[in-house]
């Protein structure tokens, strides 16, 4: 599932890393979002050569939205989230496919490693908590879901658990975190795969980079969690711990906006992560 807006720079080696998978009896769908350069004619490409690639075009409305769309036109059980500027190592899907077959009813979303892709063509290891990558797969819980440094490309979920949820919420920037943080406060399973199957291309016009803007919309997904489920104590633990952290964060972007402009300011902190 590929929501694509304004992405003719990268969409075909996107598109490129998925028909290459091991596992071919899949569904890709792309959806472009409103795009005014040459994305759509991509996708139309690729689905003209290739029977299990499809496309839908809609007005421009989000990320949520597009991924809504998508799923909406799918008609698989489960669905693969992959933003078109991300990448699928060759063994993802079968990687997620044998997982699911001898996995328990419950098991309702699927995260694994996988890398960061910079501008200047390097690679490093996508770091997933605030120590380190897990070195073997494990069942991942609410107050893990809601400390850690979250790698999704590539994620998994099962649309019967989207269906339940109501959905990516398109009033949100961090709408992945907070469909993943229902489908697991609701009672579903969440995997960890250690593989490291996905690559995350770093650029500064995602909207990853717009750090102010994501914090503030992170604190609002925790409000709306303690809001929405009665937690146990170790995930309101978590949540406490994760909003003192965000917080903080806040008035730091804060500061150093102030100080250097957004841009700068963003620049220095990818600086300062890419050095630790």
């Amino acid at each position: 599932m590929t929501p694509a807006y304004n992405a003719e720079a990268t969409l075909q080696e996107t598109l490129e890393s998925v028909i290459a998978q091991s596992f071919s009896n899949f569904e890709a769908i792309v959806v472009d979002d409103g795009s005014n350069d040459k994305t759509l004619l991509i996708a139309q490409s690729f689905a003209d050569s290739d029977p299990r690639i499809k496309y839908i075009s809609q007005q421009n409305g989000g990320t949520a939205s597009a991924y809504n769309a998508g799923v909406e036109e799918s008609s698989a059980e489960w669905i693969v989230m992959l933003s078109a500027d991300d990448l699928l190592k060759a063994e993802h899907l079968d990687l997620l496919r044998r997982t699911i077959d001898f996995a328990s009813h419950d098991l309702a979303l699927i995260t694994t490693g996988g890398h960061y892709l910079n501008p200047d063509g390097t690679l490093h290891l996508a770091i997933e908590s605030a120590n380190k990558a897990p070195t073997k797969t494990k069942e991942g819980s609410l107050s893990d879901m809601i400390t850690q440094r979250l790698f999704a490309v590539g994620a998994a979920f099962k649309r019967s658990a989207w269906e339940d949820v109501g959905g990516f919420d398109t009033e949100l920037f961090a709408e992945d975190w907070w469909l993943f943080l229902q489908i697991i406060a609701s009672g579903h399973k969440w995997l960890q795969m250690a593989e490291e199957s996905a690559v995350h291309r770093r650029d500064t016009n995602q909207k990853s980079h717009q750090g102010l803007e994501m914090t503030k919309n992170s604190l609002e997904v925790l409000a709306r969690l303690d809001k929405a489920f009665d937690l146990d104590e170790a995930s309101k633990r978590a949540l406490q711990q994760q909003h003192m952290h965000l917080q903080k964060r806040l008035r730091q972007r804060q500061i150093l906006y102030a100080a250097l402009g957004e841009k700068r300011a963003e620049g220095l902190i990818a600086l300062s992560r890419k050095n630790q």
